[in-house]
């Protein structure tokens, strides 16, 4: 979208789009979607229609080596998940003075990366 711009190391802010998105996919159920949204503010929002996250994993899923357990077992991840991708793209969202939070939602997981001043 033109005239929306976040400051920062462009490869980094790379990787913590693509970490939201991988994560999306992941979750997401065959015939499923998966939303990226960019706004002004700048904010950006990666979104899907799969199980969510339950209520008491809502923080831990950013925890270094966590995953949710809200549909796990419906979910093949075939060993390739250590549960660094939201840690990670969190970590890279607070360098870059952004924030990373999970939204509440009707249905599935909505990320959302803002300043932190838009807290």
């Amino acid at each position: 979208m033109p005239g929306i711009m976040f400051q920062g190391e462009e490869m980094q802010l790379t990787r913590l789009i693509t970490n939201l998105l991988d994560n999306a996919f992941k979750y997401v159920p065959a015939g499923g979607t998966v939303r990226l949204l960019l706004e002004h503010g700048p904010m950006i929002s990666v979104s899907d229609d799969g199980p969510g996250v339950a209520e008491a994993d809502r923080e831990a899923i950013f925890d270094r080596f966590r995953r949710g357990k809200t549909g796990m077992a419906n979910v093949p991840l075939n060993g390739h998940s250590a549960g660094l991708g939201l840690a990670l793209a969190r970590a890279i969202a607070e360098r870059h003075r952004l924030t990373l939070n999970l939204a509440p939602s009707q249905k599935g997981a909505s990320f959302v990366v803002a300043p932190e001043t838009s807290r």
